[in-house]
């Protein structure tokens, strides 16, 4: 997904270390966070939870009524049958793009009408040739949508710390523009994620300023934790995009993310 991209956010990571550390503190003096998970939780279980879901949901032949949602709820004889399938837009980057990815998953397991606007190597400010950052991609938000969910940011990394104030204007505008297009819709961001390899500093100051930027729009604010960290299993070779193991690890922190929160869904 990042092939490219991500060797420069690697770079970026190393050798602009110095100059995120002088800017993370003007960048996110104050936010309030929504929920920190004080421990990522144990991908292989994330990963078994994960596969009951989609196995039921496929099975299922009127999934909005019959597939017992994890959002909100711990067991099937306590949630309420939804009158009808909630209609989702996922904005977001190549692990959002791939066509099993946690979105699908998610979608498959909630019931939920999907429309994926995702695109690889996307980004809040970051739009290679051809394809649209995050506010193009808000832009094509159908009439009617009930929730849009934004994940991503990682392609954005080395424009982060060599222009911080680009990115979170950029970021405050995929926001706005999504109110614009979709003003009764609920919104959820997700904390950008990491591959397997290490979290920078410039990273966590990035995923801060997403945070910071959700918060300040009135956006509920999943944070995930890092799902890929240290798993070398649930990604591919290039150890950059999650395989089907680790798609699974993210949808089942979605899920789980979306609980702690208790988002309006």
């Amino acid at each position: 997904m990042r092939s490219g991209d991500s060797r420069d956010r690697r770079r970026s990571a190393v050798g602009y270390a110095a100059l995120a550390a002088l800017t993370v503190g003007t960048i996110v003096a104050s936010v309030v966070v929504l929920t920190r998970p004080t421990a990522v939780p144990n991908v292989d279980e994330l990963n078994a939870a994960a596969a009951s879901r989609i196995a039921a949901a496929q099975s299922s032949s009127s999934p909005a009524t019959t597939v017992a949602p994890l959002i909100g709820s711990s067991s099937a004889s306590s949630t309420p049958a939804r009158p009808e399938m909630q209609r989702v837009v996922f904005i977001g980057d190549g692990y959002t793009a791939a066509p099993d990815s946690w979105a699908a998953l998610v979608a498959a397991s909630e019931g939920w009408t999907p429309t994926v606007l995702a695109a690889a190597r996307a980004g809040y400010s970051n739009a290679p040739a051809g394809t649209p950052a995050y506010a193009g991609q808000a832009a094509g938000i159908p009439d009617g949508t009930d929730i849009v969910m934004v994940a991503g940011g990682g392609n954005d990394l080395s424009i982060f710390v060599r222009d911080p104030a680009t990115f979170q204007a950029d970021v405050a505008a995929t926001l706005s523009e999504i109110g614009r297009r979709a003003p009764d819709a609920t919104v959820i961001v997700v904390n950008p994620w990491w591959d397997d390899d290490p979290v920078p500093q410039t990273f966590v100051a990035l995923s801060d300023t997403v945070r910071a930027a959700a918060v300040a729009a009135g956006a509920t604010y999943l944070d995930t934790g890092q799902p890929l960290v240290g798993r070398s299993d649930l990604v591919d070779a290039d150890s950059i995009r999650p395989n089907e193991q680790g798609q699974a690890a993210l949808a089942a922190a979605v899920h789980l993310a979306i609980e702690s929160v208790g988002a309006p869904l």
